[in-house]
């Protein structure tokens, strides 16, 4: 059964700060609202209270009963890093790859990438995150200022 839950992101990117900052995975729409409320009391995203990212996302899970507060979830991303000569620099691309229900899973669908793209350089790699749903607020006490 698809289930649906909330990935809460905040990205900034001016003269002062870049960040990317993942916060986490929510059950509801409510719980990011509380969550976001709590983080733009902290510094830095006190200053940028319109750039949290909340995107709505499912899994299919087989015990739909299961899915609540504390389950875990695993998610899967890659980062590239590609040479542009005629800039004489790197640039860093990143490809989320989804959310998966085993570790199994996203492992499997991690070699499949690896196989499909060899890696450019040492600092290209994928990476699986085990996340909670409801439990998990990345970045709680902000960050610094530029």
């Amino acid at each position: 059964m698809r289930k649906y839950f909330y990935e809460l992101t905040f990205s900034v990117d001016d003269e002062e700060n870049c960040l990317d900052a993942y916060i986490g995975i929510y059950l509801t729409r409510q719980r990011v609202e509380e969550v976001k409320s709590q983080l733009i009391r902290q510094p830095g995203f006190c200053l940028y209270p319109d750039l949290f990212i909340v995107k709505r996302k499912w899994v299919e899970v087989e015990d739909p009963s299961a899915f609540k507060p504390g389950f875990v979830l695993y998610h899967l991303s890659f980062e590239y890093e590609t040479y542009l000569a005629e800039e004489e620099t790197y640039l860093d691309e990143y490809y989320e790859l989804g959310y998966f229900v085993q570790r199994e899973e996203a492992e499997r669908k991690k070699l499949e990438q690896e196989r499909r793209r060899p890696f450019q350089s040492k600092n290209d790699y994928g990476a699986i995150d085990a996340l909670r749903l409801d439990l998990n607020i990345g970045w709680p006490e902000g960050f610094d200022k530029g």
